[in-house]
């Protein structure tokens, strides 16, 4: 906090570094003091919470998803299969769709799974 009013991008860069560091070790609440500074300073740094995301890679319950449409089910009996809500299946199946570019089950190739 020294360098703020000398170097405000040399501080930034340090408590971004500071964030990660305290991340890492398991330091939560160092690590949302520096965060809350960096706030401060405009050079927000994201809170790093939940599960890991997969970007547009199908996760492998989408995998799963995917292979069971393929063979013909329905989200119904996909749902009941793999002990889920028909909804989950609909958000997994929406959500298989958009990372591989189609708009139907026609368009689902085995090849998309490998």
């Amino acid at each position: 906090m020294c360098l703020v009013p000398t170097d405000p991008e040399k501080a930034v860069e340090l408590l971004g570094g500071l964030v990660d560091a305290f991340d890492t070790i398991g330091a939560p609440l160092d690590a949302a003091r520096c965060r809350h500074a960096l706030h401060g300073l405009g050079g927000a740094k994201p809170v790093r919470r939940g599960r890991r995301g997969y970007g547009n890679d199908l996760s492998p319950r989408e995998v799963e998803v995917a292979r069971m449409l393929a063979t013909g089910r329905t989200n119904r009996e996909i749902a009941e299969q793999l002990f889920l809500s028909p909804r989950t299946v609909e958000q997994h199946v929406a959500r298989l769709f958009r990372k591989l570019g189609i708009n139907s089950r026609a368009q689902l190739r085995p090849s998309d799974l490998d």
